[in-house]
């Protein structure tokens, strides 16, 4: 026992001088730890004082360099005194000779101006007798042909067709001989036909296609060039006409002016409507529908496809889209009952809604007022020149009509088809 406790008692004097030593290790880190402030604080005002010392020095310099400049400029200023009377003498002399010099050159160019100038006068006065006398002559073709059309046009409302497509044909020809000398070449229009896509009937690739031949006359005021704008559009005139007159008589060459139609002037209806009827007259059914479409969105008010899209509809048996076009038709007119284009329309608007058994008003005209309002016209109504009815009637033979319409149906639209076509109008 007395062994143990000399031990805990040496223990704890072993850990009292732990713990002195601690102490005394803490106390010295304190202190090192306070002169390292110290140290660094001092440190801190002596690099803030070198800051000082830098600044004071740039500003120093930059003095220094200013007062230099103003040396430089002083020292300059005195030069420039002393030995300006010389440049100002030399400089006078220069002057002068200068000045005679450039009197030379004037009288020089003065001379050759004139001489260039009376050149010229003699040059413009060829091409101002060349382009009076081709302004003239395309101002004599398009009275020529303005006579023409007026002729076809007659002829055209005398039923007399074949005389009317020729009248036509020969305002085409003589207009496409003043286009080219308009400097357009007609190169150009046959390109823009070529580029022709049935499928969607339009033009489409590059538009803009132009001749390098193209030219532009000069001394425009009486040049063949500011006629080219009334040569296309009487062309554009000619070609529908002949389009319309050849369209009651040969129909061969329907389709050719339709595309030079869309090949002048694609932003106007008539192309599309001639190319349509063309692909109709050769069953081509879907792209004479897309012409169609296309002609109604250049011209919407009145516009005589609106009927063609409506037989297309109804020779589909797609009668109630019949019926939609033909009121797209009428319903701007106030559904009117006068012209030819006018009857047709309701034609198909009565038919088409009988067939579809169609009860609101506005979607439908009963037989019998469609009946009523042919007999109120008069006698010299015919539908000749504007309507055939060679597709309509060979619907009504085909098969898929004569098998899905029941006899009373069949009966109803004989009614109709007998009175628009025959003027047979009884009950």
């Amino acid at each position: 026992m007395p062994d143990q406790g000399s031990r805990i008692d040496e223990m704890q004097l072993a850990l009292k001088g732990v713990e002195g030593r601690l102490e005394i290790g803490l106390a010295r880190q304190k202190a090192i730890e306070e002169r390292a402030e110290e140290l660094h604080a001092a440190l801190n005002e002596r690099l803030s004082a070198k800051d000082g010392i830098v600044d004071l020095l740039r500003e120093q310099a930059e003095w220094t360099l200013k007062q230099n400049d103003t040396l430089l400029k002083q020292i300059g200023l005195r030069w420039n005194l002393l030995t300006g009377f010389t440049g100002l003498v030399a400089l006078s002399f220069s002057i002068v000779f200068a000045y005679q010099i450039w009197r030379v050159e004037q009288v020089m160019a003065t001379k050759s101006a004139l001489e260039q100038s009376a050149a010229a006068a003699s040059e413009s006065a060829k091409v101002l007798t060349e382009n009076t006398k081709k302004y003239s002559d395309i101002l004599g073709i398009l009275a020529q042909a303005d006579t023409l059309m007026t002729d076809s046009n007659r002829e055209f409302l005398r039923s007399e067709y074949v005389v009317a497509a020729k009248r036509a044909g020969a305002a085409v020809e003589a207009l496409r001989v003043a286009l080219q000398d308009t400097g357009e070449p007609l190169e150009d229009l046959d390109k823009r036909r070529s580029l022709y896509n049935s499928v969607s009937c339009s033009l489409v690739g590059n538009l803009s296609v132009t001749s390098k031949q193209a030219t532009t006359i000069p001394d425009s005021g009486l040049s063949p060039t500011a006629l080219r704008r009334a040569i296309r559009d009487a062309l554009f005139t000619a070609l529908d006409l002949h389009a319309r007159a050849s369209f009651f008589s040969a129909r061969d060459t329907v389709r050719n002016d339709g595309l030079s139609l869309l090949a002048l002037d694609e932003s106007q209806w008539h192309g599309y409507h001639w190319l349509g009827l063309a692909a109709e007259e050769n069953r081509l059914y879907p792209e004479a529908t897309k012409c169609f479409r296309h002609s109604i969105d250049k011209s919407q008010v009145g516009n005589k496809d609106y009927v063609n899209l409506a037989e297309l509809s109804f020779i589909a048996s797609n009668f109630t889209e019949a019926a939609s076009y033909a009121n797209q038709y009428l319903h701007p007119l106030n559904h009117r009952f006068k012209t030819s284009l006018d009857v047709v329309a309701q034609f198909y608007f009565s038919a088409a809604g009988f067939l579809t058994h169609a009860t609101e008003p506005s979607q439908r005209m009963p037989p019998r007022s469609f009946l009523e309002g042919v007999k109120k016209l008069g006698p010299d109504f015919t539908l000749e020149g504007t309507f055939s009815t060679k597709d309509l009637d060979e619907y009504l033979k085909s098969e898929p009509f004569n098998s899905k319409l029941s006899d009373d149906q069949k009966s109803g639209i004989k009614k109709l088809t007998d009175c628009l076509e025959s003027r047979r109008c009884g009950d």
